[in-house]
Parts: structure tokens; sequence; C-alpha cells
């Protein structure tokens, strides 16, 4: 019997020890955790903004990328008018509109770089390369003679701007909004609709007065000054806490992700056919005039600010 009470008490005191010491090994390794987590995970869902001056100075200067790159895009549609009937007018219209169809490819194209690139923190170099290569490509614009030195200019070396700009305009907004995130992304999206009704105006309105060369350096200088306000006033918030791979394809196993990728892009395959050729098809065609049918481009670009905004505004 005393044989027996002795082992029970002493795996008692073992079983009292073992206890002690996992509750002490759990307490230490959650005051680990809890010194490490910040470091982590260094943005929490509760941390988001969502409102307040610096985060709608992100919506304002996320609103001038859209500005500077769909809304480039957007106006192309000038561009091809004026090409058809000056420039490269020895050029059929369909080899014109690859200019601005490279254009519009490659800014969604680069993203595929842009977007691991902005998750890696270089967000300030993608906005001064980016505001670089698009002002560059304006002014060389305004020197081109020929149709491969307009493709090189306008569509390649823009185009490349274009998309450095893209994906930021997009990505940081949602870092300082979470239940106003689609109303904040409309508003900044709708730059793109003002760009595409105000470059029209001022590109059919100047050129007959200053020519083309100085027309299209006005536009550059205008890109200029409105993408530097977006680089004044455009922070990065949050930085990931894992790096990820330049190109990563295992989203595309996923079936619901590929279908709609699939689905995207025969919606872009016609998405831009009435910006480039609706000036051009109503001048040609003689339905009005061609002091007219430059505005058609401006008014479609218009009607779009409300699609941007107001759908947005009552999604939750």
């Amino acid at each position: 019997m005393d044989q027996i009470s002795t082992d029970h008490y002493q795996s008692t005191l073992v079983g009292e020890s073992v206890e002690s010491k996992e509750e002490k090994s759990s307490g230490y390794e959650s005051e680990i955790i809890a010194e490490e987590l910040p470091q982590v995970l260094p943005n929490f869902q509760a941390d988001i903004p969502n409102g307040g001056l610096l985060a709608w100075l992100q919506v304002v200067g996320s609103f001038f990328l859209f500005f500077n790159s769909w809304g480039i895009v957007n106006m192309f549609g000038a561009f091809q008018t004026f090409y058809e009937s000056d420039l490269l007018s020895h050029e059929s219209p369909s080899n014109i509109s690859w200019i601005g169809s490279i254009q519009a490819f490659l800014l969604l194209l680069i993203g595929v770089i842009t977007g691991p690139l902005f998750d890696a923190g270089l967000f300030r170099p993608l906005l001064f390369t980016g505001t670089l290569l698009v002002v560059f490509g304006m002014m060389m614009t305004s020197i081109c003679k020929t149709y491969w030195e307009v493709i090189l200019a306008q569509a390649v070396c823009m185009g490349v701007g274009l998309g450095c700009l893209f994906v930021p305009s997009v990505a940081i907004v949602s870092t300082y909004f979470s239940t106003r995130k689609a109303f904040a992304t409309g508003i900044a999206a709708s730059g793109s609709s003002l760009g595409g009704v105000i470059y029209p105006i001022i590109f059919h309105n100047l050129q007959p007065r200053i020519g083309f060369g100085w027309t299209t350096r006005v536009l550059g200088f205008i890109f200029l000054a409105t993408l530097s306000i977006s680089m004044s006033i455009m922070k990065m918030r949050v930085k990931p806490a894992q790096k990820r791979k330049l190109i990563d394809l295992a989203a595309f196993k996923e079936t619901p992700y590929l279908l709609f990728t699939i689905g995207l892009f025969f919606g872009f395959m016609g998405l831009n056919i009435p910006f480039y050729y609706i000036s051009s098809y109503a001048i040609d065609d003689e339905i009005m005039s061609s002091n007219s049918a430059f505005y058609m481009l401006s008014t479609i670009n218009a009607a779009s600010i409300f699609g941007r905004i107001i759908p947005n505004y009552f999604c939750r």
C-alpha cells in the first residue's frame, strides 16, 4: 500500500509538473506569436481608414491615373479621324487602328508584370516610369512623320507607360476602403471617362490652330501636370507580408476565375470599336458635319461617367 501511495503521489507530482511546463510553454509561445503577428500581418481589416482626407486623396490621385491611362485610350478616335484624313492618309483605317489597338493591348498586358511589382512595394517607381514613358511617347508622336514612327511612339512607348499606371490606379484605392470600396473605385474610374471627354475636345480645337505637333505637345504637358498630382499625393499604405512570383499561373486552375477571364477576353474584343470609329464613320457617311462628328466621341465618354459611379454607389 505504501508503495502504491508513493507511486501515486509521484505520478501526481509529475503530472502537475508536466501541466505546469505546458502552461508555461503555451504562455511563452503565445507571447512570441503576439509579438510576431504585427510584423507578419501588419494590416488588419479594422485598420483600413475607410475615409478621411488621406484616403480620399488616394481617390483623387487614382482618378488622374485613370484620366491618363484609359482616358488616353478612349480618346484615340480623335487621332484615328485625323490620321485618316491627314498625317497617315495613305494608310488604311485598319492599319491606323492598330496604333490604338496595340496601345490598349499593352496597357492590359503589362499588368501581368506590374501587378507583382506593385505587390512588392514598387509603387512609386511604377508611377515615375509610367509618367515618363507616357509623356515621352506623346512628345515623340509630335515629331513623327511615318506610320512606323507613330507605332513606336504612340502605340509601344505610350502603351507600356499606360500599363505601368493602370495597376496602381486600381489597387491603391482598395487598401484605403472596405465598405465603400466599390463607390470609391467608381469615382476614380470615372477619370477615364472624363479624360475621354476632355482630350478629344482639346485635340479638335487646337489642331487646326497650332498644328498637329504643338497640339500633341500640349497634350503631353497636360499628361505631365495631372500625373504630377498623382505622384505628389498618393501613398502606399501597406506592403504584402509575403513575396509572390512574378508570374503565377495557379489562379488559372480555378474554373470560375478561368471562365471569367475568358469572358472578359471576348468582351474586350469589341469594346474599343465605337471609340475608334464613330467619328470617322459619321464623317465618311455624311451623317453629320465633321465638327459635330468629333463631339460624338466625347458624348460617348461623358455618358459612361454615370455608369461608373451610380451602380457602384449602390454596390455593397
